[in-house]
C-alpha cells in the first residue's frame, strides 16, 4: 500500500500518515508495530495517482515474536516488487478517465496499462531487460512478492517450481502449496521456493503476469506477460536466457492457483464479538455534472486543501468538543466518516455494487476477513473460529466482503480502494478511531507550522 501498507502504526504516528487532505503534511516516519512486507511511498502521500508515475519501495519489519512450532524454516530472502507501467503521466491519464468522454469513449473505462515490471525492470515492443536472480541449488528461498502497481492484479509463478504459501499481508498462514499466487494491488504474500530442479540448463522463466478481467479496451503493443529470471549458480550457461516451457512447467501442472479462501491462520486467533455493524455500498457512476466518480455510500470522497481532518479533530478536542457524532456521518467537503470515541468491535459490511473489482485497504489496522460471498449481505453465516487477517481485501464485482476490527488504535485512518483511479475519483472514507485521545497526541510545532505554512502559499 501507499501508506506503508501492513504495517499497523500506533499512539503518537497516526498523524505522520501521508494522506494529502486527511493527515497532516508532512513526511512520513514509520514506527513499525508488528513483522510484515511493507509497500511505502514517502513522497507519494497516497495524493491522487503520484504513485504511478514509479515512486514506490519496499520495507521489510522482522517479528520479534518466533514463528510456531514446526511452521516452514529456509535459507534465504528474496524480494519481488512486481508492478504494472504506463508510459504517460498519471495526470494526464487521470484528466481523461474523469473527463465527461473517458478515456477511450466510455465513462468509467480506467486507463490500461502499456506493461509492467517486475523489480523494475520489465518488455516491451520487443525490447526491455530481464530481472536476474542468481539462487544456489538445494536452497530453500523466501521469497516477498508485493504488488506495488495501480490497477492489474498479477499472476506470479516461477517455471518447474512449485510455490509454498506461508504469510499473507503480515498473517502467518499454514504452508498451501500452488502453482501460481495472485497478488491484487498493495498485496503481499510470502512463498518458499525449493531450487532442487534437475532441469539440465537451470535456468527458469519467473512470471509476473498482468490479469486483464478489468481491462475495457487494448492499446496497442502492449505487453502483459512480464517476466524474470531466475538461474542456479550452476548453470552451464551463466548468461543464457530460459527456453521456452510451460508455466509452471513440467512436474507441478497438477497444482491449481492459488485460491484465499483456502488460506488458514498458522496461529489461531478467536475474533471477538461483534458490537457495532455499518453497512458500506461500493459504486462508480455519472454525476449530474457528467463526471463519472466512485463512491462510498453515496459520498465521493475529496481531499480538503490547506488542512486535514485530523486537525479538526485534534483542535474540536483540545476545546473540549466534537467534530463529528458517534457513528456514522458526513462532515463539511464531503467527508464520510464513522466516528468512535471507545473501544468497539466494528463489522464493516462491504457491498460492492460495481461491474469493477475493488482491492480494499484499512489503515492502521489488520481487520478478520469474517466472510465473503455473491450478491448483497443478508445474514449469511460468518467464520467465528480461525479467520484471515489481512489488511487489504479484494471485495470482486456484484459479491459482499465482511471486515472486523477493533477500534484501539486512536487516529484518522483511511478505508479505500487500492485501485489509483478509484482512489482518485473518490472511493474512500475515514475511520475515526478514539478522538479525545487523538487530541491528545503530541503534534511537533514544527509540523503544524508546516502546515500553517502551506495554508498562506509558503513552503518550509
Amino acid at each position: 500500500m501507499r501508506d506503508s501498507s501492513g504495517t499497523v502504526p500506533r499512539l503518537q504516528a497516526n498523524f505522520q500518515e501521508p494522506l494529502g487532505g486527511m493527515l497532516v503534511c508532512c513526511p512520513y516516519i514509520l514506527k513499525a508495530g508488528h513483522s510484515n512486507l511493507t509497500d511505502y511511498a514517502s513522497l507519494r502521500l497516497d495524493y491522487s495517482t503520484q504513485h504511478t508515475d514509479g515512486v514506490s519501495g519496499a520495507l521489510i519489519v522482522y517479528p520479534t515474536k518466533r514463528a510456531p512450532a514446526g511452521f516452514p524454516t529456509w535459507d534465504y530472502d528474496l524480494l519481488v516488487q512486481s508492478s504494472d507501467l504506463y508510459h504517460k503521466f498519471s495526470t494526464v491519464l487521470l484528466a481523461q478517465y474523469l473527463s465527461h468522454w473517458g478515456i477511450d469513449g466510455t465513462p468509467g473505462d480506467e486507463p490500461v496499462p502499456d506493461s509492467g515490471t517486475l523489480n523494475g525492470l520489465g518488455q516491451w515492443a520487443g525490447g526491455g531487460d530481464y530481472f536476474n536472480f542468481t539462487v544456489e541449488p538445494n536452497k530453500t528461498y523466501r521469497i516477498r512478492l508485493v504488488n506495488t502497481g495501480s490497477f492489474a492484479s498479477i499472476r506470479f509463478s516461477i517455471d518447474n517450481h512449485p510455490l509454498t504459501v506461508i504469510e499473507a499481508d503480515g498473517t502467518l498462514v499454514e504452508p498451501y502449496v500452488v502453482s501460481s499466487v495472485r497478488i491484487d494491488v498493495a498485496q503481499r504474500y510470502s512463498v518458499l521456493v525449493q531450487t532442487n530442479s534437475s532441469q539440465a540448463d537451470g535456468v527458469f522463466w519467473i512470471r509476473s503476469q498482468l490479469l486483464t478481467r478489468m481491462f475495457k479496451y487494448k492499446l496497442p503493443g502492449q505487453n502483459t506477460d512480464i517476466r524474470g529470471v531466475m538461474r542456479y549458480s550452476n548453470a552451464p550457461n551463466i548468461a543464457a536466457l530460459p527456453i521456452a516451457s510451460d508455466d509452471p512447467g513440467p512436474g507441478v501442472h497438477k497444482l491449481g492457483d492459488m485460491d484465499t479462501s483456502l488460506l488458514v491462520p498458522a496461529v489461531k486467533d478467536i475474533p471477538p464479538t461483534q458490537t457495532r455493524q455499518y453497512i458500506i455500498t461500493a459504486t462508480l457512476q455519472n454525476t449530474n455534472e457528467n463526471h463519472f466518480l466512485a463512491f462510498l455510500n453515496k459520498i465521493s470522497w475529496e481531499p480538503l486543501t490547506d488542512t486535514s481532518t485530523y486537525m479538526h479533530v485534534r483542535n474540536a478536542g483540545l476545546d473540549n468538543s466534537t467534530y463529528a457524532p458517534t457513528g456514522s456521518s458526513l462532515q463539511p467537503g464531503d467527508q464520510l466518516m464513522i466516528t468512535e470515541d471507545s473501544i468497539q468491535v466494528v463489522d464493516l459490511i462491504i457491498n460492492n455494487l460495481d461491474d469493477g473489482d475493488h482491492p480494499f485497504h484499512l489503515h492502521g489496522h489488520r481487520p478478520y476477513v469474517m466472510g465473503r460471498g455473491v450478491g448483497r449481505y443478508f445474514g449469511q453465516a460468518l467464520n467465528e473460529v480461525n479467520p484471515l487477517r489481512r489488511d487489504t481485501v479484494l471485495v470482486p464485482m456484484y459479491s459482499w466482503t465482511i471486515l472486523r476490527f477493533v477500534t484501539d488504535n486512536p487516529g484518522l485512518w483511511a478505508f479505500h480502494c487500492h485501485n489509483a483511479w478509484h482512489m482518485a475519483s473518490g472511493m474512500l472514507l475515514q475511520i475515526n478511531s478514539l478522538p479525545s485521545k487523538t487530541a491528545q497526541l503530541d503534534v511537533p510545532q514544527a509540523i503544524i507550522d508546516h502546515c500553517d505554512a502551506l495554508k498562506q502559499g509558503r513552503r518550509t
